[in-house]
Parts: structure tokens; sequence; C-alpha cells
């Protein structure tokens, strides 16, 4: 697992009873683009030791010609946050207490996401000022920019 400090920026509360069910979490747009390039480089780092170990240089020759050239990424957005991903996994009975005071005192406002999540059937988004961090634990980036397997490891005081 990697870690990560990401930002709240809202959370998902069930329509029937108000219940939180995830966490929404951003990251501003150049901690975002740091991340995904540092997955990026260790990803092509892991590749290159497997072909090494794998084969000749013929064979890497070849896989580099099916692959093309590396993509470069865009310049990035001017936005608030970006959305990463829900997280209610390692969650506390003390931190959901915590959080129902928080949004206690916020509607259902714009979220401060540059792509916020879409509401699924039966919950609504309650948007939070991003000022509160978190530390989470990841498995990995998926291609579209969200986390896969996050965990809450605790609020910070950053």
């Amino acid at each position: 697992f990697r870690k990560l400090k990401a930002i709240l920026g809202g959370v998902v509360v069930r329509s029937d009873n108000g219940g939180i069910k995830a966490l929404l979490v951003g990251l501003r747009d150049d901690s975002f683009n740091e991340q995904r390039e540092r997955q990026g480089q260790r990803e092509r780092q892991e590749q290159r030791e497997r072909q090494e170990h794998q084969g000749s240089q013929e064979q890497r020759e070849r896989q580099e010609q099916k692959e093309g050239p590396e993509q470069k990424k865009g310049p990035p957005l001017e936005a608030p946050l970006r959305y990463v991903g829900k997280v209610f996994s390692g969650l506390k009975a003390q931190d959901l207490a915590q959080i129902k005071q928080l949004i206690a005192g916020f509607g259902e406002e714009q979220t401060p996401f540059i792509n916020p999540p879409v509401p699924e059937k039966g919950t609504r988004l309650i948007g939070l000022p991003p000022y509160l961090a978190l530390n989470l634990q990841y498995l990995e980036w998926s291609e579209n920019g969200v986390l896969r397997n996050p965990v809450f490891l605790g609020f910070t005081e950053d």
C-alpha cells in the first residue's frame, strides 16, 4: 500500500437516514499530477526490471515498438480540488461522530471539485470547504485518476 495526504471535500450521506456512506477526497492539481507521475515512474521502472529478467534486447525493442512513444500530460487545470475517490474503510465511530458534527452546519452545497462525482441513487452529496486534510493509504491509481482501495488513516494537522 502507498500513503497519501488528501483533502476532505465532501461527504456522501444516505437520503433515508442521513448516515455517512463515504468521504469524498481530493487533491490540489499540482499534488494530483505529482502523485500520478510518481506512480507512472514506479510502474515504468517495474516494467523495465521485468523485461530485463524476461528476455533479450530484441524482445524489449519489439515491446517498445508495440507500445509507441510515452504519452505526455497536459498542463494542470486551474481549480481548487480534483476528486480522487471515496473512502469509508478505516473510519472509526469517533471519526464518524466528528464528521457528523462537521457537516451539521452544511447543506447540499456545491462540492469544491472540478470533476465532482455523481451521487448514487438514494444518496446525496454535502460539499465542504477544502481545508481539512487527512491521511490515506491506497493500492494504486485507476486509469481514470481515482484511488483504488483507499483506507482512512486519520486526520492531520496540516
